[in-house]
């Protein structure tokens, strides 16, 4: 009886009757929320404790053999996709294959019969808008530079979605601000970030204050400039320059 009360827990998911189909060629948006089932994997128990993993099943459905990829995108949550055989056996799981925080799996299918399910996860108790897509063949290679270019672009559109669906005086304005910096940081755009990291300080100084303390003091330490990097940080908080004492 224990055992039989374990497997309903590690799968949620009995009928494939009831499940939504994804099929080639398709992109299919939704939301994921509060009340969706608890993922289990190896992984996702170990290494994502900060909060229950929650997401949706999926009926993987292909006809021709061959290669196919799953994409998963989210502005709102870091995503997270596995992939299982009709028994719920895991045959592959990814966390930010793609690029930035979005998900990516490749797979050989094509046999009529296989059943394939695939679990698609918010983590870290995030929740919100996703994209699913599940096209034939190999994925495109990025390039560490296209992967950092589109990062930046989706920075900059969460910001813009916070700015329009919370105001100005959201955390999760704040959050997507300090990010950005973040990103524009790594790329030597200084300027520009400590402008953000400045509006970030200004809506929630708090909550961000200790991760913007060891950002902007990596802008210059980046480039061996202990007092530049000083600067920097007096700049972004609104202190005095050392030269003013």
């Amino acid at each position: 009886m224990q055992t039989l009360i374990l497997l309903l827990i590690l799968i949620p998911f009995q009928n494939q009757d009831d499940l939504p189909i994804l099929r080639v060629g398709e992109t299919v948006k939704g939301m994921i929320e509060d009340g969706d089932p608890v993922i289990h994997t190896g992984i996702l128990d170990k290494n994502y404790t900060q909060a229950p993993t929650v997401g949706k099943r999926y009926l993987v459905q292909v006809s021709e053999p061959g290669n196919y990829t799953i994409e998963m995108k989210s502005l709102f949550f870091d995503t997270y996709l596995v992939l299982r055989d009709k028994e719920g056996k895991i045959l592959a799981e990814d966390d930010d294959g793609f690029y930035g925080s979005h998900a990516r799996l490749v797979f050989k299918g094509g046999n009529r019969k296989e059943v394939i399910y695939l679990d698609i996860c918010a983590l870290h108790g995030k929740r919100g808008m996703y994209e699913l897509r599940l096209k034939k063949g190999k994925g495109e290679a990025l390039s560490p530079l296209t992967k950092q270019k589109m990062t930046l672009k989706d920075a900059r559109e969460k910001v813009q979605i916070f700015e329009n669906k919370e105001g100005e005086e959201s955390f999760n304005l704040a959050y997507a601000l300090n990010t950005l910096a973040g990103l524009l940081q790594t790329q030597g755009k200084y300027d520009e970030a400590i402008n953000l990291l400045q509006q970030a300080i200004s809506l929630h100084e708090i909550q961000v204050q200790e991760s913007t303390q060891t950002l902007v003091a990596n802008f210059s330490s980046a480039e061996g400039n202990a007092r530049s990097a000083a600067e920097a940080y007096r700049t972004a908080m609104g202190s005095p320059r050392i030269d003013d004492h």
